[in-house]
This record gives structure tokens, C-alpha cells and sequence, in this order.
């Protein structure tokens, strides 16, 4: 397995952790949330390093969206509530 390939299957288990994460928070108990907000901002993090140096050795490629798209996923994810 290539380095890509590794950093690819990081890159896709911190987007899964990071969604167990999110929906744990809405689920659990308020005595636990901070615990829960803090162990998804250290993922997230995670997830957004590892593509950064993804992208700086060339294996991934940035795409960039319109201004309406960007528009749509924000207010579908500013809705959501926990």
C-alpha cells in the first residue's frame, strides 16, 4: 500500500469518526457533551491536517464550487440542530 493510499484511508476514517462524533453530541446526555464537542474538534482537526498535506504532495486535487452550492450546504448544515 502507497503512501496515498494510506493517508486516503486516515482521511476517510476521521470523516466517519467525525460523523459518529456529531451525531453521538445530538444524542447524548448533557453531561457529557463537552467531553464529546471536545473529541470531535480533535478529529475534525485531524481530518483537516491530514488533507492539507494531502493536498501538498499532490495527492488530492482542490476543487472549488460556485457561490450558489457553497450557499445550499451551508444553510442545509446551519439548520441542523443538536
Amino acid at each position: 500500500m502507497k503512501e496515498k493510499d494510506i493517508a486516503m484511508n486516515a482521511l476517510l476514517a476521521c470523516r466517519h469518526m467525525a460523523d459518529l462524533l456529531h451525531t453521538f453530541g445530538c444524542e447524548a446526555s448533557s453531561d457529557i457533551c463537552d467531553e464529546v464537542k471536545t473529541a470531535y474538534d480533535a478529529i475534525t482537526q485531524l481530518q483537516h491536517d491530514t488533507y492539507d498535506m494531502m493536498v501538498k504532495n499532490d495527492w488530492m486535487q482542490v476543487e472549488y464550487e460556485t457561490k450558489s452550492k457553497l450557499e445550499k450546504a451551508y444553510g442545509k448544515y446551519r439548520s441542523q440542530k443538536c
